[in-house]
């Protein structure tokens, strides 16, 4: 997850410990985390996001887990995007 997030993750580094700033960054990582959590299994979601992120070949995934639904991918890469900057993405 941190492959997806970690513009969010840095946030929360930089910001004052305690600050407004790092609170808001951690409420949009738990955010995309709950997003998350709503999509298993994560291996298959995570390849599928990665693919999408950073124009990475679809790993597949071994057995007995199934690919994602090309249609799921979008809809957790929509739903992530707004989780975690408020955007949604090109997708």
């Amino acid at each position: 997850l941190a492959n997806l997030l970690s513009p969010g993750l840095r946030q929360i580094w930089d910001a004052p410990r305690g600050s407004e700033q790092q609170r808001q960054a951690q409420a949009r990582l738990t955010a995309a985390r709950l997003v998350m959590d709503r999509y298993p299994p994560a291996p298959s979601t995570l390849k599928a996001l990665l693919a999408v992120q950073h124009g990475f070949t679809l790993w597949p995934v071994r057995p007995p887990l199934l690919p994602i639904h090309p249609e799921v991918t979008q809809q957790v890469a929509s739903e992530l995007s707004f989780a975690s900057t408020g955007a949604k993405p090109d997708v």
